[in-house]
Formats: C-alpha cells, sequence, structure tokens
C-alpha cells in the first residue's frame, strides 16, 4: 500500500483593501514552491480564507510526496 506524507506552507498576503495591492511578491511563491517540487512535495490544495469585502489575506497551500520507509 503507497502510504503519504504530508506538508504545508502558509503564506500572509496582507493586501490593502482600499489601495488593491499587495505588500506580498508573487515572485516569493513562485520560488517556494519551485522549491518544493526539486524535494519531490506535489501542490495538492490550496485554501484561501475571505475577509471584508472578499479579500484574500491568508493563503494555505497543502503538499504531499510518497512515503519512503
Amino acid at each position: 500500500m503507497t502510504k503519504w506524507e504530508y506538508n504545508t506552507l502558509e503564506f500572509d498576503l496582507k493586501t490593502s483593501f482600499w489601495t488593491g495591492s499587495s505588500d506580498f511578491p508573487d515572485t516569493l511563491i513562485e520560488n517556494d514552491l519551485n522549491l518544493m517540487g526539486n524535494e519531490g512535495w506535489e501542490l495538492v490544495n490550496t485554501i484561501t480564507n475571505s475577509e471584508y469585502h472578499g479579500q484574500t489575506s491568508k493563503m494555505l497551500l497543502i503538499f504531499k510526496r510518497q512515503k519512503i520507509s
């Protein structure tokens, strides 16, 4: 039977409601995704929260990879 292990990354996006801009660089997510992929992790789900007027302030990325016993 295949066994899996899981890992998560959480990002605090800190989006400004009034300006619509984000203090969070997109390249940071891309770099972390590439690092996780190079270690054998596969992104399987993304969960975001919705705050005032639908603004997203946090994002949780869930990864899995086959567990080697």
